[in-house]
């Protein structure tokens, strides 16, 4: 366990960097929070040594990378740098990036692509993670502990561990190497004398390749968690939960104690099959395999049934997002249904989701914009005189700028077969939604549709007090014609330039606007008018405003 050694003299002489001064500032939170659990940050140059050795076996593809007790994100950090630094894409590596942290201080500082599958070490299942490469520079005073459940239980088969030098002479750590087949090289000898946390610890950074298989890893777990029978318990009731989380005002909390609740009912289950023997499993044509590879799939079944039940209640996010970042977002939670389901994880996705939504939302909202942007829709801005002709611009819209968009626009249908696929009734109706939504966001309260049921009809979306936010009709030409309420379209356009850059300032909005855009806009000039969320304001299930 590295001692802090604030008083320690500094042999190097080296100056006191800003870096040393603004850890001593976070060691000094943690502390008086209780959240100092052995943060030492890894060195440039132990990362240094693991970046050079991670280039050897680089090829075109990503690597999903769990970091465990990340900390300052110190791997991710030099990483970045070392990748960008790189000239040849055959010698650059990409990567998913996943981390477990236990600090919620620490967790509010990670960076917004670093995706947290759990904090609580010991709380983690690391058997269940589909990762290829794990780092981990733990606690020296439980270094040991640490080393074995990362060795034995991690399906990983690249193994980078930060860890006093002594740990040759520890007979455990050397058998379970044996055990799974697991190579070491030592990459280096380091210490802490001149890190941004001093301490006298004197460490090897570790390379270990691991030969046995996930499928081996999963089956050695197994056996170690499963040797016993216990009771069966009754399966919670769906009702009965769904009951409870409307009555209760602590949904994280309530969720938690369910999902344990079955987890334990599931693992008495298969604590009896395993007592049975081998012959009376086959005459009631059961496999051990078989059982095997049920437990897998029931587990990863109830963690995502679980995770699913907390994004339903993140419905003040998601119902802000257009159907296409809705499942942007979505898709990128594949990763996070192999985190550890505590309340403290349930935070932390929230946590992950507000980072990610205000990109999202920024985002749809100027993607939206560029969509509708066809030449027959815009005006150039007035101090912008390039004529827009020839058709063939609408194709390469990327190069447009400076205009603003027509509150009567006409847009192809085609638009709705790129986004949703193809081309139904349902689809256009799902356009429609996205423009509420965008109008929503942008502060307009949405009360009513009335969704065209057919080419030719008029369809109306309407605001409060039933003033129209948009009329619209698709034809069998496969055109659709919308006409925007006024200031829905000043809003729009206000937002959309501000967002790209177009306009600095409210007075830009008089000088650049068409007049009947530009009368009474830059109130929707406010520094952010798209709507966007944080912590303080968003109930996070369970915890409260």
């Amino acid at each position: 366990m590295p001692l802090d050694q604030s008083c320690l003299p500094n042999r190097t002489g080296k100056k006191i960097t800003k870096e040393i001064v603004c850890m001593k500032a976070l060691i000094k939170k943690l502390k008086e929070n209780d959240q100092d659990f052995e943060l030492y940050p890894t060195t440039r140059e132990m990362l240094d040594k693991i970046y050079q050795h991670m280039s050897l076996m680089r090829y075109s593809r990503t690597f999903k990378v769990l970091d465990i007790g990340c900390g300052t994100c110190n791997f991710k950090k030099y990483f970045d740098e070392y990748n960008s630094k790189e000239t040849s894409d055959y010698r650059k590596a990409w990567i998913d990036y996943y981390v477990i942290e236990k600090s919620k201080i620490l967790i509010d500082r990670l960076p917004a692509d670093a995706i947290i599958v759990g904090t609580d070490f010991h709380e983690c299942m690391l058997i269940d993670k589909d990762i290829d490469i794990v780092f981990c520079n733990p606690p020296y005073s439980e270094y040991v502990a640490w080393t074995k459940r990362i060795i034995f239980e991690t399906s990983a088969h690249h193994i980078y561990l930060v860890i006093p030098e002594r740990w040759k002479e520890n007979e455990e750590i050397q058998a379970l190497l044996e055990t799974v087949g697991g190579k070491v090289d030592i990459l280096g000898n380091f210490d802490f004398f001149d890190a941004e946390r001093v301490a006298r610890a004197k460490v090897n950074v570790l390379y270990i390749s691991k030969q046995t298989s996930s499928d081996k890893a999963f089956d050695a777990w197994f056996d170690q968690m499963f040797p016993i029978k216990a009771d069966a318990e009754e399966e919670n009731s769906e009702e009965l939960l769904k009951n409870q989380l409307i009555a209760g005002k602590d949904k994280a909390q309530i969720l938690v104690n369910a999902y344990e609740h079955e987890q334990k009912i599931l693992s008495n289950h298969f604590k009896a099959i395993s007592s049975l023997s081998a012959d009376i499993l086959k005459s009631i044509g059961i496999t051990k395999d078989a059982v095997k590879k049920s437990l897998k799939s029931r587990l990863k079944g109830l963690k995502t049934k679980y995770w699913q039940l907390v994004f339903d209640n993140l419905d003040a996010i998601t119902s802000r997002l257009t159907y296409d970042t809705r499942n942007k977002m979505m898709s990128r939670f594949s990763g996070l249904t192999s985190a550890d389901f505590t309340v403290s994880n349930i935070y932390s996705l929230v946590i992950w989701v507000i980072k990610n939504a205000n990109t999202y939302y920024d985002a749809q909202l100027t993607d939206f914009y560029k969509s509708l942007s066809t030449r027959d829709n815009v005006t150039p801005y007035k101090s912008n005189q390039r004529v827009f002709k020839g058709s063939g611009w609408r194709y390469n819209r990327d190069d447009l700028t400076h205009y603003t968009l027509d509150y009567r626009i006409v847009c192809s249908t085609s638009y709705f077969y790129r986004q949703y696929s193809y081309y139904t009734r349902d689809n256009i109706k799902s356009g429609i939604d996205d423009i509420c939504t965008i109008a929503t966001n942008l502060g307009f309260h949405v009360v009513d549709c009335e969704y065209a049921l057919d080419t030719g009809e008029k369809g109306v979306v309407y605001l409060t007090d039933y003033v129209p936010l948009l009329e619209y009709r698709y034809y069998k030409n496969g055109n659709m014609h919308i006409k925007m309420n006024q200031e829905f379209a000043k809003a729009l356009n206000v937002e959309a330039a501000r967002l790209l850059g177009w306009i600095k300032s409210a007075e830009d909005i008089q000088k650049e606007f068409p007049e009947n855009l530009a009368k009474d806009a830059e109130k929707y000039f406010r520094g952010n008018c798209n709507f966007a969320l944080s912590s303080k304001n968003l109930p996070l299930i369970g915890y409260g405003n």
